[in-house]
């Protein structure tokens, strides 16, 4: 019987001592809403492609125009212009090459 209860103490003791080394998980966001909601307002995004846009001086360089939503919609006095030129992104801003159809060989 006093083995039962000193094994019973042992084990409690023990798990009162480890509890506090339990390492909690990090936190993660939370997904969003939607796939196109870019700034995690809940409110659907636009990205549109400017592809002729002119960056830096070199015309044709492209970019991308992320336009927010908001409750009533898409606005286009809130918007974000990305390029190669953002911060962040690589490489620098220069003229694009036209696609070529993939039925065609590269040369």
């Amino acid at each position: 019987m006093h083995k039962r209860r000193a094994l019973a103490l042992a084990a409690a003791v023990a798990s009162g001592l480890l509890a506090p080394l339990t390492l909690p998980t990090p936190a993660t966001a939370a997904p969003a809403k939607y796939t196109d909601d870019f700034n995690g307002d809940g409110y659907h995004d636009l990205a549109t492609s400017a592809v002729r846009a002119t960056v830096g001086g070199a015309s044709g360089a492209g970019a991308v125009v992320v336009t927010y939503g908001s409750a009533s919609g898409i606005s286009a006095a809130r918007h974000t212009v990305l390029s190669q030129n953002t911060s962040g992104a690589p490489g620098t801003a220069g003229k694009t090459t036209p696609s070529v159809p993939c039925s065609q060989p590269v040369t």
